[in-house]
């Protein structure tokens, strides 16, 4: 099972040291947001040496580890990924963007289970967090437990919860408990807004 890419965030997190200058055994946040901009810039092998070199200096930052993994996940390189998160998970072990990062990749990897373990422990730290909401729903729509979905679904933020494939799953988890005439307004008003969008009508 892929994770969902529906909403306008970041499905990889890091936490910054909040400062220009970091503290001994931290990478600087400005080094971070580069390397950053470079894997989302698409230049991931140039990524990947410059989040190397910046843990040769600081090997147990944990916000450099997590973005090593999600890099190495970008190229399929699992195992390593997941080494590198273990890592990042054993300095910051509570860290709401590392868990969420951990549950990206078990996704990515077909492991449902592990996957929806790592994002519970994410809305344990952070309840409203967008993404584990939103992988938790689609896991639940999964495994036919609709009641589930509409709750995750529910602390969605407001501007996210319209968007088209959000919906659609909404609607899913509507007719798994039920309401069905809810569910198929709710994809007449989809489809209505949709307009001639292809991906909605593949949706």
């Amino acid at each position: 099972m892929r994770h969902l890419t529906i909403l306008p965030l970041v499905l990889f997190h890091f936490v910054s040291p909040g400062a220009a200058q970091s503290p001994l055994g931290q990478v600087p946040s400005s080094v971070l947001h580069q390397i950053a901009a470079e894997f989302q810039q698409g230049k991931v092998p140039e990524a990947e040496r410059s989040v190397r070199a910046a843990l040769k200096q600081a090997p147990r930052d944990s916000a450099a580890l997590s973005l090593l993994g999600v890099i190495l996940d970008a190229q399929q390189r699992y195992d390593e990924a997941e080494s590198a998160y273990q890592q990042a998970l054993a300095v910051a072990p509570g860290s709401p963007g590392l868990l969420n990062n951990l549950g990206n990749h078990y996704l990515e990897q077909g492991k449902a289970e592990q996957a929806r373990a790592a994002f519970l422990k994410v809305v344990g730290a952070d309840p409203g967090h967008p993404n584990a909401n939103l992988q938790l729903a689609q896991l639940s729509v999964a495994a036919k437990q609709g009641a589930a979905a509409l709750k995750y679904l529910d602390r969605l933020p407001p501007e996210n919860r319209g968007a088209p494939p959000v919906a659609i799953l909404r609607a899913r988890a509507m007719k798994l408990t039920g309401q069905d005439q809810a569910a198929e307004s709710l994809l007449g008003e989809v489809e209505s807004k949709a307009g001639n969008d292809p991906s909605v009508a593949f949706s």
